[in-house]
């Protein structure tokens, strides 16, 4: 299991949920930033979509999080992960296609989405 890990409430298991919540805004940031200038950055869509791509996912699919995935918040945040990824890939998609009105409809569950996911990060570093 990994260093961070100790137990319930301890400081290493802080500091890894701290770092993830960090690590997800980060990639939200760098993505949004892909929504507003598009020709800035050479993304491809597929690689948005799938959600083993960024720090959050592999920690998600690793054996690592296998003492959480008894625990609500890690059960939703799977979906919810899942589900963030998907959405930037549309958005992304729709904004390459210059349908600028639908893709920011879209933006909105996007932004949604990632609140839930600091909010599920921010549940199982309590519950953990």
């Amino acid at each position: 299991m990994s260093e961070y890990f100790q137990g319930k409430g301890d400081k290493k298991n802080t500091e890894f949920f701290d770092e993830q919540i960090e690590q997800h805004l980060y990639w939200r940031n760098k993505v949004e930033s892909f929504f507003t200038n598009p020709a800035k950055d050479n993304v491809l869509p597929s690689l948005i979509s799938d959600d083993h791509h960024c720090q959050l996912g592999y920690w998600i699919h690793s054996s690592e999080s296998q003492d959480y995935s008894n625990l609500t918040p890690f059960k939703k945040i799977q979906k919810v992960h899942t589900e963030f990824h998907q959405t930037a890939d549309k958005v992304m998609v729709l904004i390459m296609e210059g349908e600028m009105n639908q893709a920011e409809r879209l933006k909105q569950k996007f932004f949604e989405l990632s609140d839930k996911i600091v909010d599920c990060l921010n549940q199982l570093k309590e519950q953990g």
